[in-house]
């Protein structure tokens, strides 16, 4: 953990930051952030939108992004994407979210329903299979009580995008047994029949 935390910038020689990997991962368009915070974390060219749960946070997410033509909802994950139309967003973003989420199914149907056929949905979260976490324990960095609720490893949560129309692929195959968390991409799997 000590060398670990020495060398974090070791990081950002291999790691384009969240803008360039949206920039790579999406097409230019409607981009959803679920659990927002303060709205900030879309770049430009995208169309932000946001769910978020904090009142004040929701509010000042929603000033930011009618800015910029997007807006900001005052909800709980499910609830707030459950107010979007079908097929709305080319991108959404599962940023350090999921593991938060009591309904982590529920929330990936919703986003699959509102997902353009040829968009993208962005999923980071804690590795669960990771060497580290085996090495650690309970001493493992991505055990945080009582905020994370979820635990994933890439078939579980390859399996749960499955069930929900979705498949998932890894942004960081190469070095996921060392790597503390999970980075991925899901998109439609097949075409969803209403």
């Amino acid at each position: 953990m000590w060398l670990d935390g020495m060398t974090r910038w070791r990081a950002d020689i291999y790691s384009p930051g969240i803008a360039g990997r949206l920039q790579r991962l999406f097409k230019p368009g409607r981009v959803l952030d679920i659990g927002c915070g303060s709205g900030k974390k879309v770049p430009e060219p995208f169309i932000p939108f946001g769910v978020e749960i904090s009142k004040a946070l929701s509010r000042e997410a929603d000033e930011h992004m009618r800015t910029r033509g997007g807006l900001a909802i005052h909800a709980p994950a499910v609830e707030g994407v459950k107010e979007f139309p079908d097929r709305y967003f080319s991108g959404i973003l599962l940023r350090s979210f999921l593991e938060h989420e009591k309904q982590p199914k529920g929330l990936l149907e919703q986003c699959s329903r509102v997902l353009q056929p040829d968009g993208s949905i962005y999923v980071r979260v804690p590795n669960y299979g990771s060497l580290n976490r085996r090495i650690l324990g309970a001493n493992w960095c991505g055990f945080r009580y009582p905020d994370h609720v979820n635990y994933f490893t890439t078939q579980s949560l390859a399996a749960m995008a499955g069930a929900c129309h979705l498949k998932l692929k890894l942004l960081n195959s190469l070095r996921l047994p060392l790597d503390d968390n999970i980075n991925a991409v899901l998109k439609h799997g097949r075409r969803i029949e209403k």
